[in-house]
């Protein structure tokens, strides 16, 4: 599900990110059935078989606008609250699985409206706005324990030929 492009990007932020990230908890919350993951890049607690890129931007489809991340990574050491580069990371994959492959992103504006936690899971809605020949434009509604922490436009623009050789 995860583009490759989007993968090499991931692993570029990652990389930067690095060391800001704390140890890992695993505790059942009441918002759902599963245990939640927290990522850990100086343990490098990811599930064996996968690259910290491929946790890191991991989604479940739900339905075909929905989508739910539960390996989530906290911000800072200090406090629960989730990484915000990793909100964006998911609305981008999750927006990007609603367009055809030959469609790229070219433009993302998000505003983050609430702070999320690293103790329930988050929703990613999508809302397809626009399908045309050359352009897809997605709205993207990420939810946590019913309250909108993050909101997102994208814009997809399909790869077109050199028009100067």
């Amino acid at each position: 599900m995860v583009s490759r492009g989007i993968l090499k990007y991931a692993s570029t932020l990652l990389m930067r990110v690095g060391n800001n990230i704390i140890q890992p908890i695993s505790r059942r919350i009441t918002t759902t059935s599963k245990n939640l993951t927290l990522l850990d890049f100086e343990k490098q607690t990811v599930p064996k078989r996968r690259s910290l890129a491929q946790a890191f931007l991991n989604l479940k489809q739900l339905d075909p606008n929905l989508y739910r991340a539960h390996e989530l990574m906290r911000g800072r050491k200090s406090m629960e609250a989730v990484y915000g580069g990793q909100v964006i990371a998911h609305s981008l994959n999750a927006a990007s699985a609603t367009v055809a492959t030959e469609f790229i992103p070219h433009s993302l504006h998000c505003y983050f409206i609430k702070s999320g936690t690293v103790m329930a899971p988050i929703l990613y809605q999508i809302d397809r706005v626009r399908n045309g020949r050359s352009f897809c434009t997605r709205c993207v509604k990420a939810t946590q324990n019913g309250d909108t922490i993050f909101t997102a436009q994208i814009s997809f623009h399909k790869r077109e030929r050199d028009s100067i050789r």
